[in-house]
C-alpha cells in the first residue's frame, strides 16, 4: 500500500510506503514545502504509526550481516534517486574490517531518506549519523535495502573515548554495551529506540516500547529506566571486536564481499564491491 503526497507540479513526491508482507513494518514521513490540506491530515495521522522491528540477538547480527566494519563518518550528503525519492549517502573512513571482504580506503553506505533544500523524507526508526561519529556497523544489502544494517539501529554501535583514553562501545541510542551473555548483548536500557522492538510473538522487548496511544488518541509517553546500570563500564572496542571475532570463529561464519555505493550516480540496485579485506587494524 502506497500513500502519495504530491507537491504542485511534482508527481513523484513520496510520503509513505508500507509493506505488510515483510516482517519489519516501516513508516516513512515526507514533509514538503507546500502540500494540500488532505495530505496534511494524512501526514499527521501517519505520525501515530511506529516502525516495528524484530529483535536481533548478537548471534543474529553476526549470522545475517554481509560484513562488520568499524569506521568514522567523514561525509554525509543527500540526493534524489532515479525515482525522485531522497536518499542519504554516509561515507566511512579510517576503516577496520572485522568481518567480510573490503579493501578500499572508504565505504559509502546508502540509506533511504534525508533532506534537500527543505524537502524532507524521514524513515521512522532509521539510524541517525553525524560527521565524525565513530561507529561499528553490521552491514546487510547496502544499496538494496532502505536501511543497510541488520535490525536497523540494532546493527549500529557508537564508539566514544573515556577519560582514560579507552574507546568504549554504546548502542545506537547511547546505552552502554556491558557484556556478552551467551548469544546476546547485555546493555543498559536508559535510552529507548525510536522503533518498537518485538520478540517472535510480537511482544515489545523493552520497557516502555510500544506504548501506543491514550484513550483520546494522543501518543502515550515511553517509560525508561531513570538510573544507570551498576554493572560497570561499557565494553572497550578491543573487547567488543575480540568477542565478535571469537564468536564468528566458533560458529564458522564466513564473511561476504561488502558493497559500497557509488557517490556519483544515483542507483536503485546496482552495487559495487571490492575484494579481500586488508589486515584489520588494532582496536584500542
Amino acid at each position: 500500500m502506497k500513500h502519495l503526497f504530491e507537491r504542485p507540479g511534482n508527481r513523484n513526491s513520496v510520503a509513505a510506503t508500507i509493506a505488510p508482507a515483510r516482517p519489519d513494518s516501516l513508516t516513512i514521513r515526507s514533509c514538503m514545502k507546500a502540500i494540500p490540506l488532505v495530505a496534511l491530515i494524512l501526514f499527521y495521522a501517519m505520525q501515530a504509526q511506529a516502525t516495528t522491528l524484530l529483535k536481533k540477538s548478537l548471534n543474529d547480527l553476526l549470522a545475517e550481516s554481509d560484513g562488520i566494519v568499524v569506521g568514522t563518518v567523514s561525509e554525509m550528503k543527500s540526493r534524489y534517486d532515479k525515482k525522485k525519492e531522497i536518499q542519504t549517502l554516509v561515507t566511512l573512513t579510517e576503516l577496520q574490517v572485522v568481518h567480510g571482504h573490503y579493501n578500499a580506503p572508504s565505504l559509502v553506505l546508502q540509506l533511504q531518506g534525508g533532506e534537500i533544500e527543505g524537502d524532507v523524507l524521514e524513515i521512522h526508526g532509521s539510524p541517525k549519523f553525524e560527521s565524525k561519529d565513530r561507529v561499528v556497523v553490521f552491514i546487510k544489502d547496502n544499496g538494496r535495502e532502505l536501511v543497510p544494517f541488520v535490525g536497523w539501529t540494532q546493527g549500529v554501535f557508537r564508539v566514544s573515548r573515556d577519560a582514560k583514553g579507552n574507546d568504549r562501545v554504546k548502542d545506537h541510542e547511547g546505552n552502554n554495551v556491558l557484556a556478552v551473555a551467551g548469544g546476546d548483548l547485555v546493555k543498559e536500557q536508559i535510552n529507548l529506540p525510536e522503533a518498537v522492538i518485538v520478540d517472535g510473538s510480537g511482544q515489545p522487548t523493552l520497557k516502555g516500547a510500544g506504548a501506543g496511544t491514550t484513550d483520546d488518541g494522543s501518543r502515550s509517553e515511553l517509560v525508561s529506566q531513570s538510573k544507570k546500570s551498576s554493572k560497570g563500564d561499557a565494553m572497550t572496542l578491543r573487547e567488543f571486536v575480540s568477542t565478535i571475532g571469537s564468536k564468528l570463529k566458533d560458529q564458522g561464519l564466513k564473511g561476504k564481499s561488502i558493497a559500497s555505493v557509488s557517490a556519483e550516480t544515483p542507483v536503485d540496485a546496482g552495487l559495487t564491491h571490492d575484494g579481500d579485506a586488508a589486515p584489520p587494524q588494532s582496536a584500542r
